[in-house]
C-alpha cells in the first residue's frame, strides 16, 4: 500500500510575518518547502515523552522571534494526524487559532 500524507492547509495570516520569513531557514534544514504564496512546514514528530513545547524550543534559532505561534498549529496538525502544514495567502482560516495582520 502506498503512503499517504496527510496535510492542514492554512492561510498563511495563522502566523506572524517574522516567521514566514524564516521559511527559507527551515528549508536549509529540510523543514520547509516554501514557494511564492506560502510553504509546506514539517509537523515534528514525537516520540514518547517528547513534548511539543520542548521541541518548539529547540527549533526557536530556525522560527525567529515568534517560533511559539506554531505551537497551537502543530497541536491540531497532530491531533488530524497530518506530516505538514502547507501554509498559503488563499487558504482558509480556522476558527481557534490566533491570526496576524501583514
Amino acid at each position: 500500500m502506498p503512503e499517504i500524507l496527510r496535510v492542514l492547509v492554512l492561510s498563511t495570516s495563522h502566523i506572524p510575518k517574522e516567521c514566514a520569513a524564516n521559511f527559507d531557514m527551515l528549508a536549509e534544514n529540510h523543514m520547509a518547502a516554501p514557494y511564492n504564496e506560502g510553504a509546506f512546514v514539517w509537523v515534528p514528530d514525537l516520540g514518547p515523552g517528547d513534548s511539543l513545547e520542548d521541541t518548539l524550543f529547540q527549533l526557536r534559532p530556525l522560527l525567529g522571534g515568534q517560533w511559539d505561534a506554531l505551537g497551537p498549529i502543530f497541536e491540531v496538525a497532530q491531533q488530524h494526524g497530518c506530516q505538514f502544514v502547507r501554509f498559503d495567502c488563499d487558504a482558509p482560516v480556522l476558527d481557534g487559532l490566533p491570526t496576524w495582520d501583514w
